[in-house]
């Protein structure tokens, strides 16, 4: 396995994250490394800590490269599509066809990557939007990056009718917790 599988969490998702390690041990993925950080705030401020995390991520683990999870995600099946990863420097899901989920993202571990996510890291600190939007609206100055497009069934949404009619069991589902907590 060439990839880390990475998740964080603030200790009010401490459940959550237990639930996404559960499930990766359930598939026998043991390459996954957690960070627990001291909440920034509000919502909106801690879900721009995802740029600190994957920082530091790529400078721990600079061998691998690096399969980012929220934490209120759960592992369903096994992970084939990044198992046999096809040399991307990135893969996204983009629901509707545009819209970019970073619940799940896949970012090889190079030096474009670490360019790209810096400058997301540094454009959220101005515009104090969170990474998913940041990314989106950056990734078409970035034409150096290959983007690959995850299937909805590594980014399902839980609750999304659309992403659920196709089908094809989830993957990746992504709980939603945020809509139960206070923000």
């Amino acid at each position: 396995m060439s990839y880390i599988i990475v998740s964080w969490y603030t200790p009010d998702y401490a459940a959550q994250n237990r639930n996404l390690l559960a499930s990766l041990e359930k598939h026998r993925y043991s390459n996954h490394v957690e960070y627990k950080l001291a909440p920034a705030g509000r919502w909106g401020a801690n879900v721009r800590l995802k740029s600190q995390v994957l920082r530091r991520a790529f400078a721990e683990h600079p061998d691998v490269d690096i399969v980012y999870l929220d934490s209120d995600a759960v592992v369903h099946g096994p992970l084939d599509l990044f198992d046999s990863w096809t040399g991307e420097d990135v893969g996204f899901h983009f629901r509707h066809g545009h819209e970019l989920l970073g619940g799940t993202m896949y970012l090889s571990n190079r030096l474009a990557v670490w360019c790209f996510c810096d400058v997301v890291s540094g454009v959220m600190e101005i515009t104090q939007q969170c990474w998913q939007v940041t990314a989106q609206r950056l990734l078409p100055n970035h034409p150096e990056l290959s983007v690959k497009r995850l299937p909805a069934s590594y980014a399902r949404i839980f609750d999304a009718r659309e992403m659920n009619a196709e089908g094809v069991a989830p993957v990746i589902e992504h709980m939603q917790y945020s809509r139960q907590v206070a923000h």
